[in-house]
């Protein structure tokens, strides 16, 4: 690396190394790595468009207004030093504030971090114990983690907490002060018109007809297992939960200064008796490694050669807590070495990227199956369009490498695994296909192989402060971009200027997947006095955009929830007990809130089909598949998932098979197809591109775009001018407008009980603040901007 040109240099999170207690949840920057330059060969635009300066004023004006609301969100709400500040640094009321405002979540070990913990008012002991460790230390005092283990009975009067009363979550963002930002923009008496949407539309049909369709649905899928012999059962015993609880029991002692003697509390029993329990271990700065929840992400390739497949990674692991994956989406992205070209030639070779960077350890690979160190790439931006230089003379000797077409290397497969590893170091690997090429190589490689996916990682229910802001700071960043988005649209300016014009530069400090985080509500029920689900490890939802077989400017979104491993309480008289059933309706409604974050959500989808037949061994599975033609990736995800839960139940066919993958004993459920746990729909998109990845992505997305579109819209227009727009909507911002997360969508959430009424309020004015200024529909032109462009 050259430490005299810090323009090749970028920073990467560390997340190998468990954080401090005070940290827990940040990202520490601790290594540089190489980053790609953008490639301007492809569309050479010396010269770059300037908008006229009355729209980029009106545009600085709105971001602005977005800041400040952002601003406003009161920072003790997701923010550790916000709350210490709050409670004016007196460490004894930091004490009670965890004891009595922070809900015991009945899960193992360090899972959300203090951040996380915070904004869930809730946490499991460990998570409850770093939360106020690291509010008393920023507050100067000393403070430390202690772990022993509880009794059974301490245990299970602990369980009991988890049904505690909990105070509804505080509202971020007062709506009127949205109001009294957006005042000249929003359409007259826009407060009442959106209390009027979150509170009385419910009662018409979508949310309701949400919740019904869960339990309408759930009863289907219930009810087809019994008849087949498979029951689910209503309860279960607390033992082994409460062995385990026991084990992972911690508290917290502190004091002012080292002169001063410790004090214990246990926020985990609240306002309960302090337990009897003897401390056996402390932890003052460094979460101990043994109980962190970790995750990984791997990409690996996989090649034919002669009879035999073999796999080799092309990332070393992407490894940190699963708190620190929560404070910000990994963008994954696959890209090539130059754009390509309407004559069809294929990219030389494909480079791994992860949030704008080299991921550490990538590889290079060819359509041959071939690797070679990434980094060989940083000779300059002309490798990407020759097979030039130390990389490119390496791999163009692998191109040439000779043999009958199907005895030669080829490429069949890249493969993405992700890893949650719980406490105690117990691993659960999910992996998806990205592409597939097993049966043949498609006409056009390289438009499969181009990859953006969007992996957002939660912990269960939150008060919604640090989705709001994270919201709101994203469509500050992106509204200064319109009047650029409009100028295309418009003829001011080329396509061919769009790859390497500042305005459309990723920005990856920002939300590149929005739904997620205003829908995202949908995934996570409600607690209730007698019934308590809780995530047992994270909540790991994807978005992806995959190449459809046809050749027009229609893709797949693809929407993947690939962890969701949840435990269901029910309180039964004195005692509480494992609810397997409850487990199987929430598998149910996360299937569902799938459809709806990928804009589909309707009636006429594979869930209303009738389930067709219950498969719980390998030899009724190959009977199924001998009778049934199914793609090698559906016969490997029916597989897998055999394996991992023991029964799937068979409901009907779209293009592929879908199932129901279920654990009888846990309830434990998810809807399933080839793509994994998933709903995918077309999109007129051809986005979610890169700043770089040495610009390949970026280029290579939009150059698919344009092709795209102009073929498909030739004789149209306005279509054409449409397809154009809205393509680079996406490439600017990374994620679909109005797909999913829309005010009447807000509404009907809110009515139901999903989402508090005034945070309902909020979104909804803010969203038809960004609607009114920007544009009605993501990838509509018309009107498009009316705010900034005046048209």
């Amino acid at each position: 690396m050259n430490s005299k040109n810090p323009a090749n240099t970028c920073c990467q999170p560390n997340l190998d190394r468990p954080f401090s207690l005070a940290t827990a949840g940040r990202i520490i920057i601790s290594f540089a790595i190489l980053c790609c330059v953008l490639l301007t060969t492809a569309f050479a635009a010396p010269d770059h468009y300037l908008a006229p300066k009355e729209q980029r004023d009106k545009a600085a004006k709105i971001a602005a207004q977005y800041r400040e609301l952002a601003g406003k969100i009161p920072s003790e709400m997701y923010e550790i030093e916000g709350l210490a500040d709050r409670l004016d640094y007196d460490l004894d009321s930091a004490a009670d504030y965890v004891a009595r405002q922070i809900a015991f979540d009945p899960y193992h070990g360090i899972l959300r971090g203090p951040d996380g913990t915070l904004a869930a008012n809730a946490g499991s002991a460990w998570d409850q114990a770093g939360l106020l460790v690291s509010l008393i230390n920023t507050m100067g005092g000393d403070a430390r983690v202690v772990q022993g283990a509880l009794s059974k009975s301490e245990a299970a009067r602990l369980l009991l907490a988890a049904f505690e009363p909990r105070a509804p979550f505080a509202t971020p963002l007062d709506p009127q002060a949205i109001q009294d930002t957006f005042d000249d923009v929003l359409p007259t008496n826009s407060m009442e018109s959106a209390q009027t949407t979150s509170t009385a539309t419910g009662s018409r049909s979508s949310t309701d007809t949400f919740e019904q369709r869960v339990s309408r649905i759930t009863n289907t899928v219930l009810q087809a297992l019994k008849a087949q012999g498979v029951s689910v059962a209503d309860s279960a015993g607390t033992d082994e939960l409460l062995a385990a609880l026991s084990k992972s029991y911690a508290w917290v002692e502190y004091r002012e200064s080292p002169n001063e003697p410790w004090q214990a509390v246990h926020p985990a029993f609240g306002k309960q008796a302090a337990p009897a329990v003897t401390a056996v271990a402390y932890a003052k700065t460094e979460a101990p490694e043994e109980w962190v929840h970790y995750l990984s992400i791997e990409l690996e390739i996989e090649r034919h050669s002669g009879n035999a497949y073999s796999s080799e990674p092309i990332i070393e692991p992407y490894r940190g807590t699963v708190a620190s994956f929560a404070t910000q989406q990994t963008i994954l992205e696959i890209g090539p070495s130059q754009a390509p070209s309407p004559g069809g030639k294929q990219a030389d070779y494909f480079v791994p990227v992860i949030n704008g960077n080299l991921a550490r350890g990538a590889k290079a690979f060819t359509l041959l199956g071939m690797t070679a160190a990434a980094e060989d790439a940083a000779a300059g931006p002309a490798i990407f369009a020759t097979v030039g230089g130390k990389l490119g003379s390496a791999l163009g000797g692998i191109n040439d490498a000779s043999g009958s077409e199907d005895n030669s290397p080829r490429l069949t497969g890249v493969t993405l695994v992700i890893t949650h590893t719980a406490p105690g170091g117990e691993t659960r690997a999910e992996r998806r296909r990205l592409v597939d090429f097993r049966q043949s190589m498609p006409d056009d490689p390289t438009r499969q192989l181009l990859t953006s996916a969007v992996i957002d990682v939660g912990t269960g229910r939150e008060n919604g402060a640090r989705d709001l802001r994270a919201v709101l700071l994203s469509n500050a960043s992106f509204i200064t971009r319109v009047p650029y988005v409009a100028a295309l649209s418009q003829g001011d300016m080329q396509k061919e200027e769009v790859p390497a014009h500042p305005a459309f530069e990723r920005d990856y400090e920002q939300l590149a997947w929005q739904d997620i985080r205003t829908l995202g509500a949908l995934l996570e029920p409600q607690p209730s006095a007698t019934s308590v689900i809780t995530r047992q490890s994270p909540l790991v939802v994807m978005t992806r955009l995959a190449a459809n077989y046809d050749r027009d400017a229609r893709m797949l979104q693809i929407v993947d929830i690939v962890h969701n491993s949840t435990l269901a309480l029910q309180l039964n008289g004195a005692a509480a007990k494992i609810a397997p059933q409850n487990n199987v309706r929430q598998g149910v409604r996360e299937t569902l809130a799938e459809e709806y974050l990928a804009g589909i959500g309707g009636e006429d989808t594979w869930l209303n089909s009738p389930s067709s037949q219950t498969i719980a061994s390998v030899t009724e599975l190959n009977d199924w598949l001998q009778e049934n033609n199914v793609t090698a990736g559906s016969r490997d995800r029916m597989t897998a998932d055999l394996q991992q839960s023991g029964t799937i139940l068979m409901s009907g066919f779209e293009a592929e098979p879908r199932w129901w993958r279920i654990n009888a004993q846990t309830g434990q459920t998810l809807g399933m197809g080839t793509y994994g746990g998933q709903a995918a729909t077309e999109t007129l998109a051809v986005g979610s591109v890169a700043q770089a990845v040495c610009g390949a992505l970026t280029v290579g997305f939009f150059a698919y775009s344009a092709f795209s579109c102009e073929s498909a819209y030739a004789n149209n227009p306005s279509m054409l001018a449409c397809c154009l727009t809205g393509n680079t909507l996406l490439a600017a911002s990374g994620i679909k407008l109005g797909a999913a997360a829309t005010s009447q969508t807000l509404g009907f959430l809110s009515a139901s009980g999903v989402l508090q009424s005034e945070v309902a309020v909020a979104v909804i004015l803010g969203e038809t603040a960004l609607n009114v200024q920007m544009t009605a529909v993501g990838l509509g032109v018309d009107p498009l901007c009316s705010a900034v462009t005046g048209n």
